[in-house]
């Protein structure tokens, strides 16, 4: 097993629950040259990790005063931030092994960490790391919206594709 069962409840630590869990589990294991190579990513996930995580490169923003920040990110940052998590995953476990992760109450996880965990389902070998999700505290609350990792695990490769051709098509 990857590490202990990580609870993806937004309610504990808000976006990057899981992720940020994940982080923690892996970075002090992690090579250091690899660590740095994904320093934007790691940090974004688990900001409160900034003493193992060496700040090798630093967005414009972080430049700027705090007053002329803008708290908007890009529109597909987060996913940029997930394909490079999963990046840095496969690295790792290429150099230390095949591992399980187990992730629970992805159906009151945040959109960040579902969209990780849908991330890591596609772009990682299962071989290399089995994705196992749960609901471990009950039914999902009033108006929570279930697990989207499990409807995209009904569909093929093929059919994920040209669902995924289908949704950059629809976007500006």
């Amino acid at each position: 097993m990857l590490l202990p069962p990580v609870d993806a409840d937004r309610r504990l630590r808000g976006p990057y629950t899981a992720g940020g869990a994940i982080v923690a589990a892996l970075v002090p294991a992690a090579r250091p040259e690899l660590v740095a190579r994904y320093d934007i990513e790691l940090r974004a996930m688990a900001p409160d990790m900034g003493g193992l995580i060496p700040e090798r490169r630093r967005s414009l923003a972080a430049h700027l005063p705090r007053a002329e920040r803008i708290l908007v990110h890009a529109p597909r940052r987060t996913l940029r931030l997930a394909n490079g998590f999963a990046e840095f995953v496969r690295e790792h476990l290429a150099e230390t092994g095949p591992r399980t992760l187990v992730v629970e109450n992805v159906h009151l996880a945040d959109p960040t960490d579902q969209e990780l965990l849908a991330v890591l389902r596609r772009r990682i070998d299962p071989g290399l790391l089995a994705v196992m999700t749960g609901e471990h505290a009950g039914p999902a609350e009033a108006g929570e919206a279930g697990d989207p990792a499990e409807a995209e695990e009904a569909l093929t490769p093929a059919e994920h594709d040209a669902r995924a051709d289908e949704l950059e098509r629809v976007r500006p």
